[in-house]
């Protein structure tokens, strides 16, 4: 079993139009980048984290199960990602079509990051995936999950995890 994940993030990549906006909540700390519309009502920055940290019951110490965050996830519209972490649970969530991409590893520890290369070093992850690497050479990137590099992860469109 890991511990609790380690969330890192590419504070140099801020050169797009908008950055990730960090929030704490209690003690929940949200990171979420982009926004998003639930029941037609957009929210981004502070009330998109307040508003994720009240629909996924974050807030509470009731249980989370996987059917819920689903459930809230699958009703979400917009172009978002974001990591929530709790002393209970960390999640991290990309929207349908991945506009913001997010990485993890579960080399020794769980980490995640907007950025595959803090993943990359923070891990020391050197070694290439032979299949990725033949993937890319043939249709210019990688399919999955997968990367270049054995043991580091992108969540796909639509995807979320929890740890």
């Amino acid at each position: 079993m890991f511990e609790n994940p380690v969330v890192k993030f590419d504070d140099l990549n801020q050169q797009q139009s908008r950055s990730w906006y960090k929030a704490q909540i209690k003690d929940a700390k949200i990171h979420i980048k982009g926004s998003f519309y639930k029941d037609s009502i957009c929210y981004e920055n502070n009330i998109a984290a307040f508003r994720l940290v009240e629909l996924l019951k974050l807030n509470t110490h009731d249980d989370l199960f996987l059917k819920d965050i689903a459930s809230v996830l699958k009703n979400l519209r917009g172009h978002y990602s974001f990591i929530i972490e709790t002393p209970y649970i960390t999640i991290a969530a990309v929207d349908r079509i991945r506009t913001y991409p997010i990485y993890y590893s579960e080399h020794k520890n769980v980490f995640i990051s907007n950025s595959a290369s803090i993943i990359q070093k923070e891990c020391g992850l050197k070694n290439i995936d032979n299949l990725s690497h033949l993937e890319f050479r043939m249709s210019g990137f990688v399919t999955d999950r997968n990367t270049l590099f054995s043991g580091l992860y992108q969540l796909l469109p639509g995807e979320f995890v929890y740890y």
